[in-house]
């Protein structure tokens, strides 16, 4: 009997343990558990200012157009063609046009003061003044041999007479200034890709020099043996003109960066600048009327010559890759 109350009385007995035990344990509150998120700091490499020096090679291409057109005149001609004692004239027309596609390439160098910033996506926003040193030069000379066309007054008369003409341009780029927005993005944490595009100014030296040289000789009536008249001219006009300006172009170009230390990063950078028309530049020379040329003592003519010459449509372009050294305050 005893046994029987003792096994109906266990379970009530454990059902009022676990209740008061229940009673005694912390309420579970409902909710979500707290979370703790693990803050890396990141550290930008490429925030602050920085002095860039860069060294390395520069090609220029110039595109131009350099004209020639001369007239000269010698013998009668020249001083009147209604009267005169020599008996012959001597006229040459000398055109000639080039059209030119220069190509040189020089070292090249600049220095730059440049400001990044980096945000924390990997974005890098930066502004660079930069001065180039360039020193890239054109040097093309125009040369033209030309025989005259001769008016015969007398069909037992001789000539021998040429014309010749040398026109050089020469283009210089020494130096230019640069102001450059560079955003670009860091694709590691120590590895900056970018662009780079604005406005340069490039220093230009360009110089056009031309001469014109019309001589010959003249035997009238050669077939005589004796007391035949010779004359001889030989006449040389020249001009010069030169420009030095400031041109305007575009840069675009690309660049990557690496760090080496918290102060030092290491580059390479390519651009392109495409600058505006150069000034034309022109050459003219007249002898302003008959002048007396003489090769010999008493050979001498009369000779009237002009000239005009010029270089246009000069456009120039060029494109760097340069080595870069940064040292980031």
């Amino acid at each position: 009997m005893k046994k029987l109350a003792l096994l109906c009385l266990s379970p009530i007995v454990l059902f009022n343990v676990a209740i008061a035990g229940g009673q005694n344990a912390p309420a579970y509150k409902k909710g979500h558990p707290h979370h703790y998120k693990h803050h890396q700091h990141k550290v930008h490499y490429f925030t602050g200012f920085a002095v860039t020096g860069a060294l390395g090679g520069i090609a220029m291409e110039l595109d131009a157009k350099q004209n020639f057109d001369g007239f000269s005149v010698a013998g009668d001609d020249a001083s009147n063609p209604h009267t005169g004692s020599f008996g012959f004239s001597a006229s040459d027309e000398v055109t000639a046009s080039d059209n030119l596609e220069l190509f040189e390439a020089n070292i090249a160098g600049l220095i730059a003061l440049e400001y990044n910033y980096q945000f924390d996506n990997g974005l890098v926003l930066g502004l660079a003044a930069t001065a180039g040193f360039d020193n890239v030069e054109f040097n093309n000379t125009m040369n033209v041999t030309d025989a005259p066309a001769v008016d015969d007054v007398s069909a037992d008369d001789a000539f021998k007479t040429f014309s010749t003409v040398s026109s050089t341009l020469k283009a210089k780029l020494e130096n230019d200034f640069a102001i450059l927005f560079k955003p670009g993005f860091v694709v590691r944490e120590d590895t900056l890709i970018y662009a780079l595009v604005g406005p340069r100014w490039g220093n230009f030296e360009t110089k056009l020099s031309t001469s014109y040289n019309n001589n010959g000789i003249a035997d009238i009536n050669s077939a005589c043996f004796s007391g035949c008249e010779i004359f001889a001219w030989n006449e040389t006009l020249s001009d010069s003109s030169s420009n030095s300006e400031y041109e305007i172009g575009i840069t675009a170009g690309v660049g990557i960066r690496q760090v080496l230390t918290d102060h030092f990063q290491l580059g390479l950078e390519y651009a392109y600048t495409h600058y505006g028309d150069l000034d034309s530049l022109e050459n003219f020379a007249s002898t302003n009327g008959p002048v007396l040329s003489c090769v010999g003592t008493d050979d001498c003519v009369d000779v009237a010559m002009d000239y005009v010459a010029n270089a246009q449509d000069l456009i120039a372009n060029t494109h760097t890759v340069m080595g870069t050294l940064s040292y980031r305050f």
